[in-house]
C-alpha cells in the first residue's frame, strides 16, 4: 500500500521532471521512483512524445506512409487513418500531460505546517522568512488584507513571507489561549494543491470558498480578484466569519 501510495504522489511531478523544474530532495525521490518503476517510465516517455508533437506538427508528414506509387483512391485511407492514429496520440499525450497539476501550486500541508509554527517550506516554496507588519509596510509584495477583529485574548505572532519561483505569498500568524489562527495571502495565480484530500464547497461571508479536510486544523480557501486566501485555524467557524468579515488594511 505505501508503495502504490508513493507512486500516485510521484508520478504527478513527472511534467515537472521533464521541464527540469523539480529540485532537492524531491528531485532525488522522482528519479528513484523513476529507475525502477516502468510505468512512470512509460508516462514520461509518452509526456515526452505527446509534447514533441504538439510542439512539432511537421513530424506528422513523416509518419504517413508514401502514397508516390498509389493510385488517388488507394492512398487516401492509408493517409486518413494515419492521421486519425496520430491524432489519437496527440489527444491522449495531451490529456496526460494536462491532468497533472502545476508545479508552481502551494501544497496545503505548507500552510497546515504553519499552523505550528514551523518554518517547513516544502516545493515549491523556495524559501521562508519571518517579517514585521513595519516592514510589511516598505515592501509589500502587494496590498496586505488585515483583520481589524481578533477572538478576545488572540494577537498576532507571527508574520512570514514566502518565495516560489512564480510568486509571493505573505502569511499572519495568530495565537492566543490555545488557538491558532493564519491567514495566507498570495497571487492568484499560485493556487492551492489539494490532491489526495477531500474538498467542499462552503460560503464564508457570502466568498464561495473550498474547505479542505485535515486532522489538525480546519483549512478554508477562495479567490478575490488577483488573489488566493487560505485560513488555517483551530477557532469555531462563527469567529472565522467575523475575522474575514473585518478584513482591512494593516494598522498604522
Amino acid at each position: 500500500m505505501k508503495g502504490l501510495r508513493t507512486h500516485w504522489t510521484l508520478r504527478r511531478w513527472l511534467s515537472a521532471h521533464l521541464d527540469g523544474e523539480l529540485t532537492g530532495d524531491l528531485l532525488q525521490r522522482v528519479r528513484e521512483h523513476l529507475a525502477s518503476c516502468q510505468v512512470c517510465q512509460r508516462d514520461l516517455e509518452d509526456i515526452r512524445k505527446g509534447r514533441s508533437l504538439l510542439l512539432h506538427p511537421e513530424f506528422f508528414r513523416t509518419l504517413a506512409p508514401s502514397t508516390s506509387k498509389l493510385s488517388p483512391l488507394r492512398s487516401f485511407p492509408a493517409i486518413r487513418w494515419s492521421s486519425i492514429a496520430v491524432l489519437a496520440l496527440v489527444i491522449i499525450a495531451a490529456s496526460v500531460w494536462r491532468s497533472l497539476p502545476s508545479v508552481h501550486a502551494m501544497n496545503i500541508d505548507f500552510y497546515a505546517a504553519q499552523v505550528q509554527m514551523t518554518d517547513r517550506c516544502s516545493y515549491p516554496c523556495t524559501s521562508l522568512v519571518e517579517t514585521t507588519l513595519a516592514e510589511l509596510r516598505q515592501s509589500s509584495p502587494f496590498a496586505i488584507r488585515y483583520p481589524r477583529w481578533l477572538p478576545p485574548g488572540m494577537v498576532l505572532r507571527r508574520v512570514v513571507r514566502y518565495q516560489t519561483p512564480r510568486g509571493e505569498g505573505v502569511g499572519l500568524i495568530f495565537a492566543g489561549h490555545g488557538k491558532e489562527l493564519c491567514i495566507f495571502q498570495q497571487p492568484r495565480r499560485l493556487d492551492v494543491r489539494t490532491a489526495g484530500q477531500r474538498t467542499s464547497t462552503t460560503r464564508i461571508c457570502g466568498q464561495k470558498c473550498t474547505r479542505i479536510d485535515s486532522d489538525r486544523v480546519q483549512l478554508l480557501k477562495w479567490t478575490t480578484g488577483d488573489f488566493c486566501f487560505v485560513v488555517a485555524t483551530t477557532v469555531p467557524r462563527d469567529q472565522v466569519e467575523a475575522v474575514v468579515s473585518s478584513f482591512g488594511s494593516p494598522p498604522d
